[in-house]
């Protein structure tokens, strides 16, 4: 079904306006048309349905034709509505360019020739169409771009939330050698003792924490770029620790959550935080998550 354009003539001079409505009429193509005698009503008008075009003439009483373009462009709803500037007094090429920059999209001198209107108002149709499915195409391209950046965020993620468990499991490890260690002074025989050294060092060969940690922070820093390195260009003097608290942080891990996965006690924990929060000089009332 073929699309029937609304177009909008603004024009305070009657005639004007019944010549261009003569001509809209007489096309081979269908136009829905409105019709404003100044640029207050022709705005009211725009509130309540958006004209696919818009022939205003220019010297009009209160707010002019320019002024109405100004008004339109200024306003993210009717920004991208065409303006034709059709005028009978402003015809200098000075006026031209003046009318150009302030965002016409075409010029008609009066009197209108009627198959000069009908071609520039096709041609300025045509023009919008393309531009509208050009926007229509780049926002779903973008659109695809966001929902394939956001795939990949939340991969990494559930990669690093592996990690992080994993991480778990080696301190499981770490109590376990701690607590095996506990029971060698109780031998005395160095043959009882033997099955639980052979234990320690099959956990010891198992568990390498540096190695892990690095890992985890390749894949931290996948979602956030250079994180460790910005945070120590503002503040130099952070540990390895604290760096470690400031990505754990960062996760939104709690403080017992940061316990389990560090193998720290929560006071530790705690403590750890404070000095983090110092050395960033935040105040008591900023949250140390959110700023990060």
């Amino acid at each position: 079904m073929e699309k029937i354009y609304k177009i909008l003539v603004i024009d305070d001079d009657a005639e004007a306006i019944f010549v261009i409505n003569q001509i809209l009429l007489k096309s081979t193509n269908k136009y829905e048309i409105l019709n404003a005698f100044n640029a207050e009503s022709a705005l009211k008008i725009i509130k309540n349905e958006i004209p696919d075009l818009i022939i205003s003439d220019w010297d009009m009483p209160n707010i002019s034709g320019i002024e109405l373009i100004k008004k339109l462009k200024n306003n993210s709803e009717t920004a991208c509505i065409p303006v034709i500037i059709c005028t009978g007094m402003m015809k200098s090429s000075e006026d031209l360019l003046l009318a150009y920059e302030s965002g016409a999209i075409d010029y008609i001198r009066k009197p209108v020739v009627e198959f000069e209107l009908i071609g520039r108002i096709n041609a300025m149709l045509r023009f919008t169409e393309s531009y509208k499915h050009f926007i229509t195409k780049k926002e779903s391209f973008f659109e695809n771009e966001k929902k394939f950046h956001e795939e990949k965020i939340e991969l990494i993620n559930t990669e690093l939330n592996n990690r992080i468990l994993l991480m778990n499991k080696y301190n499981e490890l770490l109590k376990n050698i701690y607590d095996t260690l506990t029971k060698i002074p109780h031998c005395t025989n160095n043959h009882l003792c033997k099955p639980f050294i052979d234990e320690v060092f099959k956990n010891i060969e198992c568990l390498n924490l540096n190695e892990k940690w690095e890992e985890l922070f390749i894949s931290f820093e996948k979602v956030n770029p250079n994180f460790f390195t910005k945070m120590l260009q503002k503040y130099p003097d952070l540990t390895k620790s604290e760096l470690k608290m400031a990505a754990m942080l960062k996760l939104k891990h709690t403080t017992k959550e940061i316990s389990a996965i560090t193998g720290q006690t929560v006071r530790a924990v705690e403590m750890t935080r404070f000095r983090l929060r110092t050395k960033m000089g935040l105040k008591t009332d900023e949250n140390i998550e959110n700023y990060l």
